[in-house]
């Protein structure tokens, strides 16, 4: 068995995990309950991402060695990749008991608690891990999530700066000659805004640019080409680029995202007049609008893709089928990407689709100045309609993102905006009969 586990660890260390497995599974034939066996065995599952095999494989490996606070720390891993979040918790603390110092146990058990919206407990956790390691990126990193989300800005936007040591921003960190902005004067300056992160991250944050250009600097604002036209509405910005045009010369810059611990924003001081954002001159919203009755609600269902809690914020638009029940109103898709082929599917006539009246945000802008409600999940939709200063209920998973905060049916980033939040890790249907519920208030007639 011991061969034969040692066998399986070296094709697990070569990547070839696939062969792996067969290894620990002999072993274990040939010695029943082998711990080490049933260990790694669980390891191959979390690489292929087999979490619910990983946690039996763990289970069975801690039958025989309940001492070893790794294996613990392993399985409570595995619960959480599996979305058993509270189950989770007492093997974090089963390896915290056998080794208190344990740093990666304390910081995935502040993650899970954070997830939980247990914020204020991941905070402890958190500070506890610091002391042991007082310059850890991952702890800085998560420091920063559960402050912002537990409503401590002035720790959180200070941590957030670590997020350019983190390696998956590693490949979006740019030099610049110019000295970073961290609230020196700038009257007669000129200060570059680079962008940074999703289309929801630059609408929220330019709200930023006129508090810079009222300190007397001229504003060259960095955006992604989809934007462009849309932030030409937004005061204080002298100039604008596209991402990746030349840089222009500037006395100082600083990543749009930074701009929140320039200013030393807190919750109480989040900059939250809005509109901030204005639809485009001379652009006019998809005529399919005016010419509908009744209440007009425009919706999304998914996030982008490349988000890795994609799957988590959004939902299947099969699971809205009891909003389009709700008579009396008229529904537009504000959908774009590839979860946009679900409309086909679905195949309900009262929808109609507007994304092909839309080349750029600007265009969406404006037909979402048009609705009399936006309805949709964590996405650029939520927060461009937020920006806009229009009504919008947003449908929030559990965990949600940290700038959603925990528990709130409101956000201090957008007066307008409603909140939705499941109450149980991906069940959505909660979220669903509130909203249908309100629809109905709305239009004064319930579904037959």
């Amino acid at each position: 068995p011991e061969a034969l586990v040692n066998k399986g660890n070296a094709l697990l260390g070569l990547g070839r995990i696939e062969d792996a497995v067969p290894c620990y599974e002999q072993a274990l034939r040939l010695a029943p309950g082998h711990s080490n066996a049933n260990y790694n065995l669980g390891n191959a599952y979390m690489d292929l991402g087999e979490f619910g095999k990983a946690v039996e494989s763990y289970r069975a490996a801690l039958m025989a060695d309940a001492k070893n606070p790794e294996k613990h720390f392993n399985l409570a891993n595995a619960l959480m990749m599996a979305d058993r979040l509270e189950e989770s918790l007492p093997r974090f603390e089963c390896a915290l008991n056998l080794r208190p110092d344990y740093v990666d146990a304390l910081c995935n058990h502040a993650s899970a608690l954070q997830s939980l919206g247990r914020t204020e407990e991941a905070l402890a956790r958190l500070q506890k891990a610091l002391a042991f390691q007082p310059d850890s990126v991952d702890l800085h990193w998560n420091l920063a999530l559960a402050a912002l989300q537990h409503g401590d800005y002035k720790t959180g936007w200070r941590e957030y700066e670590w997020r350019w040591q983190m390696p998956t921003f590693a490949d979006f960190r740019r030099d610049f000659e110019a000295p970073a902005w961290i609230g020196e004067p700038l009257d007669g300056k000129t200060l570059f805004v680079h962008t940074e992160q999703g289309f929801g991250d630059n609408l929220q944050f330019c709200r930023f640019i006129p508090l810079v250009a009222a300190k007397g600097a001229r504003v060259v604002l960095e955006c992604r080409p989809q934007l462009r036209r849309l932030f030409a509405t937004l005061e204080g910005a002298a100039d604008l680029i596209d991402l990746g045009d030349a840089v222009p010369d500037c006395d100082y810059q600083i990543p749009l995202m930074s701009l929140p611990f320039a200013f030393a924003t807190e919750l109480d001081t989040v900059p939250a007049d809005v509109p901030y954002l204005t639809v485009p001159a001379g652009t006019k919203p998809a005529p399919q609008i005016a010419a509908a009755e009744g209440l007009k609600v425009g919706f999304a269902w998914a996030g982008s893709p490349t988000r890795v809690d994609n799957e988590k914020r959004s939902i299947d638009l099969g699971l809205l089928a009891p909003l389009f029940e709700v008579p009396d109103i008229s529904f537009f898709s504000l959908q774009v990407g590839p979860r946009r082929e679900q409309l086909a599917e679905l195949g309900n006539d009262r929808i109609v689709d507007l994304t092909d009246e839309f080349s750029d945000f600007g265009d969406t802008a404006a037909s979402v100045t048009a609705l009399d409600l936006v309805i949709s999940v964590d996405t650029s939709i939520l927060h461009l309609a937020g920006a806009l200063g229009r009504t919008a209920w947003g449908m929030m998973s559990q965990p949600t993102g940290f700038l959603w905060m925990n528990d709130r049916a409101d956000s201090p980033w957008y007066p307008s905006l409603r909140l939705f939040r499941q109450d149980t890790p991906g069940r959505w249907q909660g979220v669903v009969s509130a909203i249908r519920d309100e629809l109905t208030k709305l239009t004064g007639r319930a579904a037959g």
